[in-house]
């Protein structure tokens, strides 16, 4: 079966419940990646399985970030792949969402801004963006991972130990007043 037959069969047998699907999901989605690597584009791609170039973007991200991260030499280790649905919805492959703007034209995130001063940092207070606290930045990043469990398992070891060297330095902070 050529890649393109078989694309088109694992998106149909894809129409299952989720927990029957995953692996299919993952399959269809190597061979999205593949037959773009190999030359094929996206939109092109998405014409002759009958998807939205969009879908074939996402898939091809899909495997692109998580997938080949589980394939050998010699094979792939379905099983051990996060469950499918919870990547290809994911920020990292769809991106993040547009900002909601306000009525009065500015972004509904940096409505009330703080008063910055000439070197970015607002007086007072530890910032890092120009009216968002580090706390904030911290915050916003640590709910980011902790809203995807399936990329975790691709932690390297070092930002693991990073992880774990936060918990004294927050204690710290915390138990000043």
């Amino acid at each position: 079966m050529d890649r393109i037959a078989e694309i088109k069969d694992l998106e149909f047998q894809a129409e299952k419940p989720e927990n029957e699907v995953s692996t299919l999901r993952w399959k269809a989605a190597r061979l999205i990646w593949q037959e773009v690597e190999a030359g094929t584009s996206r939109r092109g791609l998405a014409d002759e399985i009958g998807k939205s170039h969009t879908h074939v973007r996402f898939m091809y991200k899909c495997w692109d970030i998580v997938g080949k991260n589980f394939e050998s030499e010699t094979d792939v280790s379905w099983g051990n792949l996060p469950p499918f649905q919870s990547i290809y919805n994911s920020t990292e492959v769809r991106g993040e969402p547009e900002p909601v703007t306000t009525g009065t034209g500015g972004s509904a995130s940096t409505s009330g801004a703080a008063t910055v001063t000439s070197r970015g940092r607002t007086p007072g207070a530890a910032h890092a963006e120009r009216d968002r606290s580090w706390i904030e930045i911290a915050n916003e990043a640590l709910q980011r991972i902790t809203e995807h469990p399936a990329f975790w398992p691709l932690l390297k070891d070092s930002e693991l130990d990073m992880l774990r060297s936060f918990i004294p330095k927050i204690q710290m902070i915390t138990d000043r007043k």
